[in-house]
């Protein structure tokens, strides 16, 4: 779709969008109230994320979500109350254990395709050698 430059552009800035993709967004919103509303919600969920990099305004975030008629949202912010500490932390601290993660995953791929034809020094091998 031509009318959007590139994936951030809706929820991040809105000078990105084309002139038609502007439109659209425009009239789409007039529309319906519903969309306009969780736009606006999830823009600021964006800003928070990965513009300010900061936790300050999430507990406001999950009480207007919460006061929302928007069940999809509501269920977000239930899944993010249930591990809240970890959620408010990856706002505020600038590491993750992404690669710890990834690499959990490889370890597991590599074994589920030799289960049952490998012992364990042919799995720990080919884990060295993937790794480097």
């Amino acid at each position: 779709m031509e009318a959007i430059k590139d994936s951030n552009a809706v929820f991040g800035d809105k000078q990105k969008l084309t002139k038609q993709g502007h439109d659209i967004l425009d009239e789409l919103c007039r529309q319906s109230e519903i969309l306009n509303q969780t736009w606006f919600i999830v823009r600021q969920f964006w800003q928070m994320m990965l513009r300010d990099r900061n936790s300050d305004g999430l507990n406001e975030w999950i009480s207007t979500v919460n006061n929302s008629s928007i069940p999809e949202l509501q269920g977000f912010v239930n899944g993010l109350l249930q591990d809240f500490e970890p959620v408010k932390n990856a706002f505020d601290y600038p590491w993750s254990n992404g690669p710890v993660e990834g690499n959990v995953n490889k370890l597991k791929t590599i074994k589920r395709q030799m289960y049952g034809h490998a012992s364990l020094n042919l799995l720990e091998r080919r884990l060295v050698l993937s790794l480097s």
